[in-house]
């Protein structure tokens, strides 16, 4: 028989040993633990009288705020699967996302049911539950049968090569989550921490954080404005901060420009897309009492290695040159194998071995280990691409590219984004490096064709001619130089969208 567990149980627990603690700061309300607590039972109690049973998946359309955390607590609580889309998801993945998930029921505000009836596959869900009527529910359901191999959440990745993927995460993989996050981030229930990512405010719900949310769009992240989560940090002595590199580099921008100090935080932890020398500088600068560290990971595997600023640097004596990312996590297995575009099976360690190659060669990076996803959500064409497993192993194709060397994992940018010259490779991280110490917003190499060319979004009023002189003098080669707005992910607005920028690009060339 299998013993019960439920990720809830942490929130909890930690709601009884601190009741008065503030939880979650939105705006100008302070949720304590145990109003969140509360908030959650009448939800789970909600949820209930409206037919959620165990193994039913939810479709959450709710802003980052209180009541986000509480129907998400509800769900896991009862045994139900939150199907969670985030803020900046657009129409069009939103139906793929559902259509994907197969929901039961959808829980969200007034606004987010209206808009249901105008998107056909949210309209197709009939259960449709009002984020208001939870919160009126009395009495404390019974607690759910769940184990550790249950599904409590289903997440979505980016989608920037094709379909978003369901990805899938049982109490015990969130639990294996929230073991490595804590470790990696030190965190402390006597912190208060500003999470801009919404599963790491679940991470501080289970150690006792409180969690400021950041003052900004997650759907518009290009919109932020630094004085205000400036203002934020300074005014609830802040000493945590985990955020993307283009939100932490706004905020640098801005203390810099200003002359301010933050002397409260002292950690900062940013991932989502690769810190560059430059950014590690300007955050350096920025913040000189604080702890900096960039983690490298991605939706199905995260952590797997982190690097501190004064270490990020590329690895310029090689070609391609790798951006450091620090040691692998200790709970976490990293292997480079030769790669490929097609699914690789391999029944047994001794194939995976033979895929395998030595430090200082260029490969695709895999990683097995406890908080590594195992699988997606009805989805056998993605296991097959994105899996590999070896007995009762599963390993994880990451889709980036890169090296070990001397113990430390150096990265070389996405699988299809490096360029082949005949037996060259070229990683356009240098470059990408290089237009952002030289001041300006964005730029990359892309190969279209057999023509290499450098995309450049300048701030100023650089000549193409200009602009080709520097770049050559640094010893980059190209057919051709774009000066071109550049399309950032959606998500954090810190990386290039490989997928958008090639289909401008093919306009602008025909």
């Amino acid at each position: 028989m299998k013993e019960r567990f439920n990720i809830a149980d942490r929130f909890f627990s930690i709601a009884e040993n601190f009741p008065g603690k503030v939880a979650i700061i939105s705006d100008d309300r302070r949720i304590t633990f145990s109003e969140l607590a509360e908030s959650a039972r009448s939800a789970s109690q909600g949820f209930i009288s409206r037919g959620i049973k165990k193994g039913d998946r939810v479709l959450v359309l709710i802003p980052m705020g209180p009541e986000l955390y509480s129907a998400l607590l509800a769900l896991f609580n009862i045994g139900a699967t939150a199907v969670l889309i985030e803020e900046w998801v657009g129409i069009k993945k939103i139906s793929a996302c559902v259509s994907s998930a197969d929901c039961h029921a959808l829980v969200g505000g007034a606004k987010a049911r209206a808009i249901s009836f105008f998107v056909p596959a949210l309209r197709r869900i009939k259960n449709k539950i009002s984020l208001r009527a939870l919160q009126k529910e009395t009495g404390i359901p019974a607690p759910a049968d769940t184990s550790q191999q249950d599904t409590a959440l289903i997440t979505f990745t980016t989608g920037s090569t094709g379909e978003p993927k369901a990805a899938k995460r049982t109490h015990g993989f969130l639990n294996e989550q929230f073991l490595a996050l804590k470790e990696m981030t030190e965190a402390y229930p006597g912190e208060t921490d500003m999470p801009a990512f919404p599963v790491v405010l679940l991470l501080n719900l289970g150690v006792g954080c409180t969690s400021v949310i950041p003052d900004f769009k997650l759907s518009k992240p290009g919109s932020l404005k630094p004085e205000k989560i400036f203002a934020q940090l300074s005014r609830n002595q802040v000493n945590r901060l985990e955020c993307s590199p283009f939100f932490a580099a706004r905020l640098a921008e801005h203390m810099i420009s200003g002359e301010l100090k933050l002397p409260s935080l002292a950690k900062l932890f940013t991932g989502g897309a690769p810190v560059f020398p430059a950014i590690a500088a300007k955050l350096q600068k920025a913040f000189p009492g604080t702890a900096i560290n960039a983690i490298y990971g991605s939706t199905e595997a995260e952590p797997i290695s982190s690097v501190g600023a004064p270490e990020i640097r590329t690895d310029s004596g090689r070609s391609p040159a790798g951006l450091s990312a620090g040691r692998p996590f200790h709970r976490i297995e990293v292997r480079i194998i030769r790669m490929s575009d097609d699914p690789i099976h391999c029944p047994t360690e001794n194939d995976l071995g033979q895929l395998r190659l030595p430090d200082g060669e260029v490969g695709e990076i895999i990683v097995s280990g406890p908080h590594v996803l195992r699988e997606y959500h009805n989805s056998g064409d993605a296991m097959k691409r994105n899996k590999i497993i070896t007995g009762s192993k599963c390993w994880h194709r990451t889709g980036d590219s890169g090296y070990m060397r001397d113990g430390i994992l150096y990265l070389t940018g996405r699988c299809a984004s490096l360029i082949r010259n005949g037996n060259t490779i070229i990683s356009p991280f240098l470059f990408e490096n290089t237009v952002i110490e030289m001041g300006l917003k964005c730029g990359t190499l892309v190969k279209i064709s057999d023509e290499q060319i450098a995309v450049v979004e300048t701030a100023g009023t650089n000549s193409i001619q200009e602009l080709e002189a520097a770049f050559r003098a640094r010893g980059f080669e190209f057919d051709r130089l774009v000066v071109m707005p550049v399309p950032r992910d959606r998500r954090h607005f810190s990386r290039i969208d490989q997928f958008a920028l090639r289909k401008s690009l093919k306009r602008r060339l025909t």
